[in-house]
């Protein structure tokens, strides 16, 4: 199970997965001056979206390591600033920072076997499985809000992003018999 959930986090990340483009992908054809600005009130901007990804992914790394003094606050997962006051810098180092998680979390991994998936998480009463399995929905959630808000941008011509982020089809792409696809 455990070589599983490696395999997921990497095909987010930066992989080929079915539902579109990856965290990787994705974030490098979004323009630095756009993230962090937001279509709507209601809509967090980009880099608030990464900030809080890096913030859980970084509390699935200090639990693996046996730390449980680290908790997210859910106001402050959501703020650029940690990374710089200038925000040209913040993007580059957040998504440096994510590169650097995901190389963390897998290293990680590969020091663990299915049996430390059965193991509460430290100062939490749920088990790895669940957290691990958790980080992956939260990723796939929050990229597709990031595609999502890319898109509202270009609508409202905050920029054009530097890549071109597939638009589905449903001539191209049918759901049925969907687990036949790939």
């Amino acid at each position: 199970m455990i070589d599983i959930i490696k395999k997921q986090l990497t095909l987010i990340y930066d992989g080929d997965a079915w539902y579109g483009p990856s965290i990787k992908t994705t974030l490098k054809s979004v323009k630095p001056r756009c993230v962090y600005n937001s279509p709507r009130a209601s809509l967090h901007p980009i880099a608030e979206l990464v900030a809080h990804m890096i913030s859980w992914r970084t509390f699935a790394v200090r639990r693996l390591n046996g730390d449980d003094s680290f908790l997210p606050e859910q106001e402050n997962t959501f703020d650029w600033r940690p990374f710089s006051t200038d925000k040209k810098k913040a993007w580059g180092v957040m998504k440096k920072q994510l590169g650097i998680n995901q190389h963390q979390l897998l290293r990680l991994l590969d020091q663990h076997d299915d049996f430390t998936l059965e193991h509460e998480v430290p100062g939490k009463s749920y088990t790895f499985h669940y957290l691990l399995m958790g980080l992956i929905q939260h990723d796939v959630y929050h990229l597709g809000q990031i595609v999502y808000i890319q898109r509202l941008l270009e609508e409202k011509n905050c920029d054009r992003p530097t890549g071109r982020i597939p638009k589905y089809s449903h001539t191209i792409f049918s759901f049925e018999n969907l687990a036949l696809q790939k």
